[in-house]
């Protein structure tokens, strides 16, 4: 027996848009996870030069260990971002495609579209950051601390604050330059 008419064929696709939904819950609990195993990490290395200061061990410690601490925060990144963020992705789009074809036919509201245009909508009030999309988003949400953390290191280690903030702007910039490029302008 085949999906011969369009009710068949409807039951099947929201089978498919409820497992999509599933699996939009549980990227995104992994997502928050990695996140906050992110902000743990953090939290450990500014508690630890807050330490190497208060022993009186000089700056360039725990400017080393600021720098050092980036490497697992870019490896984060890569994980959330250029693995879970899309397959995430990847099941929105599924949503979004059933959505759009059987939804409107039976007064269902199009949810994951409507997420995605919500989210579009409201981009980071901050200036000169126009970070819409949610890969977007989710780049400026680790560049920030990144960018910090190899300024902050730079300065504790060589005293030059210029440096510093070269370092951390050229990093920023980097990230922001590879986001805008990496993508079409419809990818989210």
């Amino acid at each position: 027996m085949g999906m011969d008419t369009y009710e068949d064929k409807f039951k099947v696709a929201l089978d498919v848009w409820k497992e999509a939904q599933v699996q939009q819950r549980t990227f995104n609990d992994l997502l928050f996870r990695i996140r906050n195993i992110a902000f743990v990490f953090a939290g450990v290395a500014v508690g630890g030069v807050g330490t190497l200061i208060s022993k009186d061990t000089g700056l360039s410690v725990p400017g080393y260990l600021l720098i050092f601490a980036s490497i697992p925060w870019v490896s984060l990144y890569l994980l959330d971002r250029y693995y879970y963020h899309l397959l995430l992705m990847a099941a929105v789009r599924v949503s979004e495609e059933i959505e759009a074809k059987f939804f409107s036919q039976h007064n269902i509201p199009p949810l994951s579209q409507y997420i995605t245009k919500f989210n579009r909508d409201k981009p980071i009030p901050i200036p000169f950051i126009n970070a819409k999309t949610g890969r977007e988003k989710v780049t400026f949400f680790y560049a920030l601390p990144l960018m910090t953390s190899l300024g902050v290191g730079f300065y504790f280690i060589y005293k030059n604050l210029f440096a510093s903030v070269l370092v951390s702007l050229a990093v920023g910039g980097v990230l922001l330059f590879l986001e805008k490029s990496s993508y079409k302008k419809n990818d989210d």
